[in-house]
């Protein structure tokens, strides 16, 4: 080829990792949003907004308290959702029935809404400020508040989908969106292209392992490539020899899941990889000497690491990679009740007496700066 040495030469000239630039641009992240909740979110919760400083955050104040939607007669959930920015939007039931989402301002002060229909939302992530993804039954839905009115579009349908099924969690690395029907068998994920325009694409269909007794509760994707990385999938269980709960690393090769369909978590040996905790007959602890659950998990890529927030044993750190022998670094600031890591900035939710918002150097996880708040809040929305 005439021009190959050329094109080679742009090719090898374009900085590793370029792929990660595609799909839609960031959005500048000016807030925080948390949420206080009780465990069964019958009440619904208390949302709290802070404007980002150059270290720390300053609390604006309550930003709403949101009614639980029942999901159904065993479950409500309080989905939420915000991208960074001055909006966020919530799933919140409608008075003569069924469900809407609602787009606020950090302030609370409702913007707009879209009535849902009869099906809960399950779970929502933010693509911008007025664009979100729903996880409602068996569909995977995005609705955009942009448009006039509000426009709602299913871009995936799972007609075999058992009833009180959903699609309740969400992962997402740039353009790469990981949709997860996280309990009984069997455990669908797909995968999503976000396109620049924030319109979604399907690519993968997929079956993910079981959980004995259990169900995945956290996730975080963490991308190597442009469809290849690791999906790594929390999920606690009760078993008969005891309680405790999984870490599995659910690796992708080129878009598609390289671990046994059939696979189960506790039994896995060989892939997906699996990091157990477990309080029984079986007892082991990667740290400390008390089981307790993770209620918050992320990815530090300065540090190679996870971190999951671990209750009264603080904050853990785990390498990533990790084996079933993996042990893990307790890092302080218990008790830990959620973390994320952020574009650049690690924030950790800490309890106890003196509730606070603690942002921590991503890459030596010293302590930078610490925002008082008015009650313990469980999660950092994203």
């Amino acid at each position: 080829m005439k021009n190959a040495a050329p094109l080679l030469g742009l090719l090898l000239s374009l900085p590793l990792g370029a792929w990660a630039q595609e799909g839609p641009a960031p959005v500048e992240r000016t807030h925080l949003l948390v949420r206080q909740v009780d465990r069964a979110e019958l009440d619904g919760a208390r949302y709290f907004a802070l404007r980002l400083q150059p270290k720390g955050a300053e609390l604006l104040g309550e930003a709403g308290e949101i009614e639980g939607v029942e999901v159904n007669r065993y479950t409500y959930l309080t989905p939420a959702t915000h991208a960074g920015g001055a909006t966020w939007i919530s799933g919140e039931p409608v008075e003569d029935g069924g469900f809407q989402l609602v787009l606020r301002e950090v302030s609370g002060k409702r913007l707009a809404s879209h009535f849902l229909g009869k099906v809960a939302p399950a779970a929502l992530h933010a693509l911008s400020g007025k664009v979100a993804v729903v996880g409602q039954g068996n569909k995977v839905c995005r609705v955009d508040f942009g448009a006039s009115p509000p426009s709602y579009e299913t871009v995936l349908e799972r007609p075999k989908m058992r009833p009180g099924k959903a699609y309740d969690l969400f992962a997402r690395a740039g353009e790469w969106l990981i949709a997860v029907d996280d309990v009984v068998l069997p455990i669908y994920g797909d995968t999503f292209k976000v396109g620049r325009d924030l319109k979604l694409t399907h690519e993968e269909a997929l079956n993910l392992p079981g959980v004995i007794n259990g169900s995945y509760a956290l996730l975080s994707l963490v991308r190597e490539g442009r469809r290849d990385g690791t999906l790594y999938a929390y999920a606690p269980y009760h078993i008969m020899s005891g309680r405790g709960h999984d870490l599995a690393a659910l690796r992708f090769a080129k878009g598609k899941g390289t671990w046994d369909p059939d696979a189960v978590l506790q039994n896995s040996e060989r892939d997906p990889v699996v990091l157990e905790e477990h309080k029984g007959q079986r007892g082991n602890l990667i740290a400390g000497k008390t089981l307790t659950p993770w209620t918050g998990l992320t990815y530090v890529a300065e540090r190679k690491q996870l971190l999951a927030a671990a209750g009264e044993r603080g904050l853990l750190a785990i390498p990533a990679p990790f084996t079933a022998k993996t042990q893990a670094t307790s890092l302080g600031h218990a008790p830990c009740l959620d973390v994320a890591a952020t574009e650049g900035r690690l924030w950790v939710l800490q309890g106890g007496e003196k509730p606070a918002l603690v942002e921590l150097d991503p890459k030596t996880c010293e302590e930078r700066a610490r925002t008082p708040l008015p009650v313990a809040c469980n999660q950092l929305l994203d």
